[in-house]
């Protein structure tokens, strides 16, 4: 895994668990059935998780790799991707 990646994972595990955490108990507060609960909580995590690490990260790696990161772009992870040319 390269640096800028690994950072946007790390992101993901950030948002995905207060995205998880806030749905749970926003699902929590409307009813009882676990499996509702965990179904909902589960997708909203997830879907979070594999925008932000896996779109996202790609995305953020592909900028890196043709130069064009902005200032703001995980600027410490960017300086460390070593590119290849082909």
């Amino acid at each position: 895994m390269n640096p800028v990646l690994d950072a946007a994972t790390r992101r993901a595990l950030f948002g995905a668990s207060i995205v998880g955490l806030l749905t749970f108990f926003a699902v929590l507060v409307q009813t009882d059935d676990w499996k509702m609960i965990v179904s909902i909580v589960g997708t909203a995590t997830l879907t979070n998780f594999a925008v932000r690490a896996g779109i996202e990260g790609i995305y953020d790696t592909q900028r890196a790799i043709s130069g064009t990161v902005a200032p703001g772009d995980v600027p410490e992870a960017s300086n460390k991707l070593v590119v290849t040319e082909k």
